[in-house]
């Protein structure tokens, strides 16, 4: 597996939205007003700046994510998870959507 682009990650001030790392070399590009091809699609500035807050948000969420399953793996150990299975099963699956090619 390869490894993403480290955190932070930011969005930069230009109007292209751009999702940069701590270096400022950009990661993801987040355009409004794109067609992407299909002239019925598009998107405001508005929705592609939320779009590229969250992006630069992922290493954040996912280390957020993978503390709290770590301390749920611990308190499991003692008989006592922290959370119910429901809400363990999303976390493992938004883990693996991050961390699996």
């Amino acid at each position: 597996m390869s490894a993403f682009t480290l955190g932070p990650w930011t969005v930069s001030n230009s109007s292209r939205q751009a999702v940069q790392n701590a270096t400022r070399v950009t990661i993801a590009w987040c355009g409004a007003n794109a067609s992407y091809g299909d002239p019925s699609y598009s998107i405001s500035v508005d929705e592609a700046r939320a779009n590229a807050r969250l992006i630069a948000a992922a290493p954040d969420l996912l280390a957020a994510l993978t503390l709290v399953r770590d301390l749920d793996d611990e308190a499991a150990q003692t008989g006592l998870p922290i959370m119910r299975e429901k809400t363990r099963a999303k976390i493992d699956a938004a883990i693996a959507k991050a961390t699996t090619p």
